[in-house]
């Protein structure tokens, strides 16, 4: 009979060896790739450890023999407190891993989570600001989180159910063209009618 996955005791074990600022080998390469400790500190923090990846399930497993990942948590809440990042009233829901040469790809632990940055999504529908839907976990922290950024906003991990978190929101700005599209194709899929799908200024200007 298999054990029960104890979330926190594994994210536990994934973030003793990242420091809480940007000193030492393994905060510098964080730092150079954006994930600095003010960032991973505004998520719930960021881990490493080495797990088997599994491209049937799309689910990590822990794993000394297996490839180094990045992990990060899903909270069912508030990801940190401003004003105390160490102080997490939410309860952990899963923990999202991907290699750091391949960070598109997501794989969870347990596979229960269908969106990252239920903060961000009480944020837009509250306060009528689009939605900034990010592809990866790394571009999400990179810009600051849920709450931290110019808008509010979230990493959708299970698109069966883009409806049920999407479709309220006064508008969604995907990465790219290539992103909103997609998003765009799936959320027509399941209801007529979606949110406007947009797409940075930034990105527009660099296409033109």
């Amino acid at each position: 009979m298999a054990m029960p996955v104890d979330l926190v005791h594994e994210f536990g074990r994934a973030i003793r060896i990242v420091p809480l600022d940007d000193e030492g080998p393994v905060g510098e390469w964080l730092a150079r790739r954006g994930l600095t400790a003010e960032r991973r500190h505004a998520v719930g923090e960021l881990g490493i450890l080495k797990a088997i990846l599994s491209r049937s399930t799309m689910t990590f497993e822990p794993n000394d023999d297996g490839e180094r990942v990045l992990v990060a948590p899903v909270w069912g809440g508030r990801a940190a407190e401003p004003e105390c990042p160490a102080l997490h009233l939410s309860e952990l829901v899963d923990l999202v891993g991907w290699r750091p040469n391949d960070p598109a790809t997501l794989y969870q632990r347990l596979g229960l989570a269908s969106v990252m940055g239920r903060e961000g999504l009480r944020l837009s529908l509250a306060t009528a600001s689009p939605l900034r839907l990010f592809r990866t976990v790394e571009a999400f922290i990179r810009y600051g989180g849920e709450s931290q950024g110019e808008f509010p906003a979230a990493v959708l991990l299970n698109f069966n159910m883009a409806w049920l978190h999407l479709a309220d929101l006064p508008a969604v700005i995907a990465d790219d063209i290539e992103h909103g599209t997609v998003l765009d194709e799936i959320l027509k899929r399941q209801r007529p009618a979606p949110p406007p799908i947009r797409v940075p200024v930034s990105v527009l200007e660099a296409a033109e």
